[in-house]
C-alpha cells in the first residue's frame, strides 16, 4: 500500500501538473482567440462605421436625385401642359389662317372685279371725254361757223 500511496500521490501530482498545463495552454489559446476576436470586432466595427458613412452619403445623393427627378417630373408635366396648350392655339390659329386666306381670296376676287369695273369705267370716261371733244370741237366750228355767217349777214345788212 505504500507503494499505492506513493504512487498515487505522484499520479495526483501527475495530474495536477497536467491540469495546470491544459489550463495554462488553454489560457494561452483564449488570450490568442481573444486577441483575434477582439482584432476582428475593430476590424468589423470599423468596417461598419464606414459602411454607415457610405450610406449616410449615398442616402443623400439618393435624396438629391430624387429631389431633382421629382423637379424634372413636374417640369415635364408644365411642359406637357404647355405643349398641349399650344396645340390648341396652333389649331384655332390654323382655323383663323384659313378665315383670313379664305377672306382674302374673297377679297381678291373682289378686288379684281373692282379693278375690271375701273377699267371699263376708265375706258367709258376715255370714250366719253373723245365724245366730249369732239362734240366741243364740233361746237366751236359751229360757233365759228354761225360768227362767219353772222358776219356775212351784218356785211349783207350794211
Amino acid at each position: 500500500m505504500v507503494y499505492v500511496r506513493n504512487n498515487v500521490n505522484i499520479i495526483l501530482v501527475l495530474a495536477l501538473v497536467l491540469s495546470l498545463l491544459m489550463l495554462a495552454g488553454l489560457t494561452t489559446i483564449y488570450q490568442s482567440s481573444y486577441r483575434d476576436l477582439s482584432s476582428n470586432f475593430d476590424k468589423t466595427s470599423t468596417g461598419l462605421k464606414e459602411t454607415g458613412r457610405n450610406l449616410t452619403k449615398t442616402q443623400k445623393e439618393l435624396d438629391q436625385l430624387t429631389a431633382t427627378v421629382q423637379l424634372r417630373t413636374a417640369d415635364t408635366d408644365k411642359f406637357n401642359k404647355l405643349y398641349t396648350d399650344l396645340l390648341v392655339v396652333k389649331g384655332s390659329l390654323e382655323t383663323e389662317l384659313d378665315k383670313a386666306k379664305t377672306q382674302l381670296k374673297d377679297t381678291n376676287e373682289q378686288l379684281l372685279k373692282k379693278i375690271v369695273e375701273l377699267q371699263n369705267a376708265q375706258g367709258t370716261i376715255a370714250t366719253l371725254s373723245l365724245s366730249l371733244s369732239d362734240a366741243q370741237n364740233e361746237i366751236d366750228r359751229l360757233n365759228d361757223r354761225v360768227a362767219e355767217l353772222e358776219a356775212q349777214v351784218a356785211e349783207l345788212s350794211n
